[in-house]
């Protein structure tokens, strides 16, 4: 349980967007957008790419295992999003009348999974799974570490335009993360 309590106190030490546009060493590895308006939005190819690994993720973990009785997951997976939540979106200009085409919202939204994700996985497993070596930077630990640096890892590059996780899956090709 220490990966886990540990992981919620430092909720509040994550500078939750506060580096959107800012340079970053890591740069090289990822393509880089400098501006919300060069966001590709929700519906591009990428952006339904990456909703629905973030569905699978949540799925694999709700019901790989049995919960255990103390603490029930989705319990902490509601403490964790509500934290992220009141903290991300006060360093963005998110709107309440705002849906997922806005892009701030989107961010926020994203965050609130993303670190539920990784709270209840720290949960179930005392650690979160390091991302296998590979030609992928889509992995939730590998997407963690540019929410961790206070950027958005807004979407998937994908250029091939279908988005059946299948499909995507047999391609075998480079898979590069969008970040903001």
């Amino acid at each position: 349980m220490l990966a886990l309590d540990q992981f919620i106190a430092n909720l509040e030490q994550v500078p939750w967007f506060k580096h959107l546009g800012r340079a970053s060493i890591r740069d090289p590895e990822v393509f880089r957008i400098y501006d919300w308006q060069t966001w590709p939005g929700p519906e591009d190819s990428g952006a339904t790419i990456q909703a629905q690994y973030y569905i699978q993720w949540r799925e694999d973990l709700f019901q790989a295992e049995p919960l255990p009785a103390d603490e029930p997951l989705a319990t902490l997976w509601m403490q964790i999003h509500d934290t992220v939540f009141d903290l991300a979106r006060a360093n963005v200009p998110y709107h309440d009348g705002q849906d997922a085409w806005y892009g701030p919202n989107a961010a926020v939204w994203q965050a609130c999974w993303a670190a539920a994700l990784v709270g209840c996985k720290l949960f179930k497993h005392g650690r979160l799974p390091e991302p296998e070596q590979s030609l992928s930077q889509w992995t939730l630990a590998y997407e963690w570490s540019w929410f961790q640096e206070g950027h958005w890892p807004c979407c998937y590059f994908w250029s091939w335009g279908y988005t059946d996780l299948d499909a995507v899956e047999r391609t075998g090709s480079p898979r590069r993360l969008i970040v903001y």
